[in-house]
């Protein structure tokens, strides 16, 4: 087998594993959106960690490292008597989330275990909070 031919195997390959996870990722959301049960959690934790990510300048050659502020939250729930805790990614802004605060969390009844927070309208998290402004 020629190198040219083992590329383009490898590239196919490639493919197809993203494909896998992007199909995967799909089938969660569609089973959040239609199967997906609401409850409210509390918030246990809100961390950050310092990110890198490469931004492209005009060329390729232009390619530098940027490092983020990425904002974290911890948040435990209660179903049947079991505690579930998560931890889950906000992004660059913690949108004034903060430890001890309810917060709607959203769960796959087959395996409570799967969750994730819970969005409004507007693609807000949806947060009660504990005796402080927004």
């Amino acid at each position: 087998m020629n190198w040219n031919r083992l590329k383009v195997w490898f590239i196919v390959g490639c493919v197809l594993v993203f494909l896998l996870f992007l199909g995967r990722a799909c089938w969660l959301n569609y089973r959040f959106e239609h199967e997906g049960v609401e409850i409210t959690g509390v918030v246990t934790r809100v961390y950050s960690k310092i990110e890198s990510r490469s931004v492209r300048g005009s060329s390729y050659r232009t390619q530098r490292r940027v490092k983020e502020k990425i904002f974290y939250v911890e948040y435990l729930f209660t179903l049947d008597g079991c505690d579930y805790t998560r931890s889950q990614r906000l992004g660059r802004d913690s949108e004034s989330i903060g430890k001890g605060d309810s917060i709607r969390i959203c769960y796959l009844p087959d395996n409570p275990g799967r969750s994730r927070l819970a969005f409004d309208g507007e693609g807000r998290h949806i947060v009660r909070r504990r005796g402080r402004r927004r």
